[in-house]
């Protein structure tokens, strides 16, 4: 005989709903714990995780104008904006930040 319980619910599509949910709120606690416990001196010194380009002449390695600006500073604009997504609960734009900073500082479990 199978056993009812009223909190379980018998349709398959609530199930994956109520799991989406489960792992949507998974997802902003993380994102809560990881502005909590992360500072902005961690994303000091961060480095690329390529290969620089070896040049066969010295001249072609100087930079003139362009560029991009340092990744800690790119970083450390990042966390800001994903600080300010988290505080005004827009939690679709602040996700990907929340990717890219974990990557950057080599957190690859999640």
């Amino acid at each position: 005989m199978k056993s009812f319980l009223p909190d379980q619910p018998e349709d398959p599509a609530v199930k994956r709903i109520i799991e989406a949910l489960e792992k949507q709120q998974r997802r902003i606690d993380g994102m809560k714990r990881f502005i909590e416990s992360t500072k902005a001196t961690d994303f000091a010194n961060l480095q690329s995780q390529t290969e620089r380009t070896q040049y066969v002449h010295d001249h072609k390695a100087m930079k003139r104008k362009g560029g991009s600006p340092p990744k800690d500073f790119t970083a450390i604009e990042m966390f800001v904006d994903l600080q300010r997504a988290v505080d005004d609960e827009k939690y679709t734009e602040a996700l990907p930040l929340y990717f890219a900073l974990k990557k950057m500082l080599g957190y690859f479990n999640d």
